[in-house]
This record gives structure tokens, C-alpha cells and sequence, in this order.
């Protein structure tokens, strides 16, 4: 919403309905600031969202808009409803609260980090720019955390009070995996699968991570012809 004043910068004596006094005011005119009214639109999110179609972003990058207060307008990790209950502060969320940089000298789940709140400030000043950050990214409906640096681009949207940002993860798109492998030929297998998980090594399995779809949720119908 927009207010709107009267344009004119003075008015009578008479129209105020005031008594002149030729001492004070000899020339019988009042600075006035009028406000005439408010006058605002709703422009639906889909209509910003379309700008930036998911396709083009691929799978790991994302787009997201704040206002000139630095709220989210729309976001991956912004989750308006509880349990189909509209939350009372859906529409102040700040873009500082969604974007979890990551800090390994710090436990906190949130860390306030200067560079994030300078991306923040300039993305409110509708300024243009690219910013580098480590945050933490979910998974698989919030059941893995991976660290993950990513590179934010943002640019004001004209004639709004909005800015759009679009994030990639860092080196995006320079890397590909060269599939058809199969895990059982001997040649495939330097070093063995299962080195990685030996007690002393850094990979763990996730009780909660579907792995196998063929033979899942314990049952026996389908079972392979070889371990």
C-alpha cells in the first residue's frame, strides 16, 4: 500500500476556518501536509514465483523474495501452516530466520552471522549483488542436515518494494556423475562398498533413510536371487 497527499504545499486562513492575525502570519497562509488516502494492490506470490520456473533453477537451487522490511515472500523453508492452522506470524518472518548459516565454532542452531545481515540490509536497500555462504540445508523431509556453501544473486524487482534472490550451490553445474556402474563387477568395486562403513570410518547408515524400495518394511515377498 501506497498513502497519497494533497500536492499542494499551503492553504488559506479562511479554509481552515482560522482567524488571520497579521502579525504572525501576515501573508494568511498554512503549510498543510493532507493525506488523502491509502490506495494498495495484492499481487499474487504464483505471479512472482513464475519468473524464476523451478526447471531452470534445477534441483539443488532455489529462488526467494523479501520485502523492503526484509520479510520472506516466499521461500522453500518458509512454512506458513501448522497442522492446516495459519500461524499468526506467517507474514514477518525474516529472511535471517530461514537461512541457517552454518559457523563450526559455534553449536548454536542459529548463528548470526555479519554477512548474512549485509546480503539482509542490501537486499532491503533493493540493491544488487552476489554474497557467498555456508548454511545448513535439510533433506529428505528434514530427516538428514548436510553443510552446504551456495552462492546467492539478487536483484530489486522494478517499480516494487520487492527483491528477488536466486541461490546455487557453489561450483553448480561443473561436476556431473557418470552412472551405469554396477556395484557387483569386481572392477567397479576399489575400493570394496563396504570399507566406508567399517566402525572406524566417517559413513554411517540412516535408520530412517529408505535405501532399497524393491524389499522394504521387512517383508519377504521379494527377495534376490544372491545377497
Amino acid at each position: 500500500s501506497i498513502p497519497f497527499y494533497n500536492k499542494k504545499n499551503h492553504t488559506s486562513l479562511d479554509v481552515l476556518g482560522l482567524k488571520p492575525n497579521e502579525i504572525s502570519n501576515p501573508f494568511g497562509k498554512v503549510r498543510i501536509a493532507e493525506l488523502l488516502g491509502v490506495a494498495g494492490t495484492d499481487v499474487p506470490i504464483a505471479q512472482i514465483e513464475k519468473l524464476i520456473p523451478p526447471y531452470k533453477l534445477g534441483v539443488n537451487g532455489y529462488s526467494f523474495a523479501v520485502n523492503n522490511n526484509g520479510y520472506i515472500l516466499y521461500h522453500p523453508d518458509l512454512r506458513p501452516m501448522f497442522q492446516e492452522i495459519l500461524k499468526p506470524n506467517y507474514n514477518s518472518v525474516d529472511l535471517a530466520e530461514v537461512e541457517l548459516v552454518h559457523n563450526p565454532r559455534s553449536d548454536e542452531p542459529r548463528f548470526n552471522d555479519s554477512n548474512l545481515f549485509i546480503m539482509r540490509k542490501d537486499m532491503v536497500d533493493q540493491k544488487s549483488g552476489v554474497q557467498k555462504l555456508t548454511v545448513k540445508v535439510h533433506m529428505d523431509d528434514m530427516k538428514r542436515v548436510t553443510i552446504r556453501e551456495q552462492e546467492y544473486y539478487f536483484h530489486n524487482i522494478s517499480n516494487t518494494p520487492f527483491t528477488l534472490g536466486i541461490v546455487f550451490p557453489s561450483k553448480y553445474g561443473k561436476y556431473r556423475v557418470v552412472g551405469g556402474l554396477e556395484v557387483n563387477d569386481p572392477q567397479n568395486r576399489q575400493p570394496p562398498v563396504d570399507s566406508y562403513l567399517e566402525p572406524d570410518g566417517n559413513w554411517k547408515i540412516h535408520p530412517d533413510w529408505v535405501y532399497c524400495e524393491y524389499n522394504y518394511a521387512g517383508t519377504t515377498d521379494r527377495l534376490f536371487d544372491t545377497p
